[in-house]
């Protein structure tokens, strides 16, 4: 589908719309329960399916992705998300620095809420 919408493109016929349906492998939210609603059997099914295993056993084929390659990434990722979670967590602003100029209302609530 991607090759032809490519090839539509480069002779000027347009854009092209390519919708790629898949299987929501894990629960909607924490709460909820899959197996209420859905058997092993179907998870199993679509798990042989799932397009990000099926594009990783390609990429490892084609020798673009290794297990030493996916352990540098998945460091490189953890290393990114803690240090922006320290940012995050460090960040300690004054709520008066949220607006150039104060809008009145937010002006008033804050002295009604600092009051000393």
């Amino acid at each position: 589908a991607v090759n032809e919408a490519a090839q539509q493109a480069r002779e000027g016929k347009g854009p092209s719309l390519i919708e790629c349906v898949t299987y929501r492998m894990g629960p909607h939210t924490t709460a909820d329960d899959p197996k209420k609603y859905r058997s092993e059997e179907e998870v199993a099914y679509w798990r042989e399916r799932d397009p990000i295993e099926r594009f990783r056993k390609y990429i490892t084929a084609n020798g673009i992705w290794n297990e030493e390659f996916e352990k540098k990434v998945q460091e490189e990722t953890v290393a990114i998300i803690d240090k922006a979670v320290q940012e995050s967590e460090a960040y300690k602003p004054d709520p008066k620095d949220m607006y150039k100029e104060m809008p009145r209302e937010i002006e008033e609530e804050m002295k009604r809420c600092f009051r000393k």
